[in-house]
């Protein structure tokens, strides 16, 4: 287990502490379990947003035609099963 100690213990890890190469990182894959249709692979980006420093939004994407994708299209058809269309509600316009 490393401790506070550690560093002043072992000359490749001081050197190494000393470079302090930390940067952002702007990308990620993640594995989201979905209880029906199983892991779903996603790949976030981080945008950051120009007008506000302060505010960066993540997008997620799956690989097209991936398993993943499929899931996300198996979930997608269950919201858009549920809803009704327009004449049911009243409006002029059919799905």
């Amino acid at each position: 287990m490393w401790s506070a100690s550690s560093r002043h213990e072992s000359e490749a890890f001081r050197t190494w502490w000393a470079t302090h190469n930390v940067r952002p990182h702007t990308s990620a894959t993640k594995t989201l379990r979905h209880p029906i249709v199983g892991d779903i692979q996603v790949t976030g980006e981080a945008l950051t947003v120009p007008a506000d420093p302060g505010l960066t939004i993540i997008a997620y994407t799956v690989e097209p035609a991936s398993g993943s994708a499929q899931a996300l299209q198996l979930l997608a058809s269950w919201a858009t099963a549920d809803r009704p269309t327009s004449t049911e509600t009243g409006g002029g316009l059919t799905r």
